[in-house]
């Protein structure tokens, strides 16, 4: 069965950077808790970067507060897919259509920095939306560790450390 992404893409007020994920988590908009990015149970990106911004990210307020501060968007390459094994693995998902509107957000923004959550992100942006964008973009492309606890080649400490390092500061006015 074809799913369709149904958040859209967030965009701050002058949005500086993104974060691309591929496709929503198995779950979203059915389990309590789970309506808005990286919000799955399991997925470790809101724990990261409570760690990394010393705040606490416990609902969608603080979480969009957090990014319209930091002047972060966040999107997904794939617009609309099938799960091949009804689970939220990048690699079972087939039939893929792409979420062209971040050619147009970083063509439109110029932004400073693109943050991939994981290797097939960045291979898929590379393949599917670099060849669109304007060549005279000053953007850098930044891979992080996936936040996926599957992703255990590293600690969660380790992640917080590489996070906190290549993420933006929050710039107090």
């Amino acid at each position: 069965m074809i799913e369709k992404h149904i958040l859209g893409n967030f965009i701050p007020k002058d949005i500086k950077h993104i974060i691309l994920g591929s496709f929503y988590s198995k779950g979203l908009g059915f389990n309590p808790g789970y309506d808005w990015y990286y919000g799955s149970k399991y997925n470790q990106l809101w724990k990261i970067l409570e760690k990394v911004y010393e705040v606490p990210l416990k609902d969608k307020d603080s979480k969009i507060k957090l990014f319209n501060d930091l002047k972060i968007g966040c999107g997904d390459i794939i617009e609309s897919c099938e799960r091949k094994h009804n689970n939220s693995s990048d690699l079972n998902l087939i039939n893929i259509t792409y979420n062209y509107s971040i050619v147009e957000i970083l063509n439109k923004n110029n932004l400073s920095k693109v943050f991939f959550t994981s290797a097939f992100v960045e291979q898929r942006f590379n393949k599917f939306f670099l060849p669109k964008l304007k060549p005279s973009l000053s953007t850098e492309f930044v891979k992080l560790p996936s936040p996926s606890p599957r992703y255990a080649r590293i600690s969660l400490e380790e992640k917080v450390r590489i996070y906190k390092q290549l993420l933006p500061k929050i710039v107090v006015n």
